[in-house]
């Protein structure tokens, strides 16, 4: 993919990803009463951009998630570096879990399983570059994951910019 659809496809994937995955959902719904539906989840605990509950007092675990390019190559402009960076939160209420884990350690250790050699962003497996503890509020801990890959920088010979975007 090239220019910034894969960001848009990629977010999608994600949120897609995250929302199949029972054992992640079970770990942001079971501190929430009364249950959402997993469709509900998207935009009020799942974000597809960097969220920060900062004035939110009740107890609720987020996963949060961006799409970064930092670097396109200078040799030929071919390939773009990609990363994925997923930040956990969770208020520290509700840190607490049956799992011998701290609520973000283990939602952490989940996301890794399903992104860590993950084959369908860019042109390489996703590797795990870091995974980082951390605060932001007073009531809120979190850890910040980050996978990285290449991928194009060229549209396919079969697309237009006017299709960047179509479906």
């Amino acid at each position: 993919m090239a220019y910034g659809k894969e960001i848009v496809t990629y977010k999608n994937q994600i949120a897609s990803t995250i929302l199949n995955d029972n054992e992640i959902v079970s770990m942001i719904t079971e501190i929430i009463p009364p249950e959402k539906p997993v469709e509900d989840l998207l935009y009020t605990y799942i974000f597809p951009f960097d969220y920060i509950p900062d004035a939110i007092q009740e107890v609720g675990c987020y996963i949060c998630y961006e799409i970064e390019v930092p670097k396109v190559s200078t040799v030929n402009y071919f390939f773009k570096d990609v990363i994925i960076t997923f930040r956990i939160i969770c208020h520290q209420a509700a840190m607490k879990t049956s799992y011998g884990a701290t609520r973000i350690d283990y939602l952490a250790h989940l996301i890794e399983l399903l992104f860590n050699g993950n084959t369908e962003y860019g042109f390489n497996n996703l590797e795990l570059v870091s995974s980082v503890p951390g605060h932001i509020s007073q009531m809120h801990r979190c850890r910040t994951v980050r996978f990285a890959t290449k991928d194009s920088n060229r549209l396919p010979d079969t697309c237009s910019e006017e299709d960047e975007f179509d479906g």
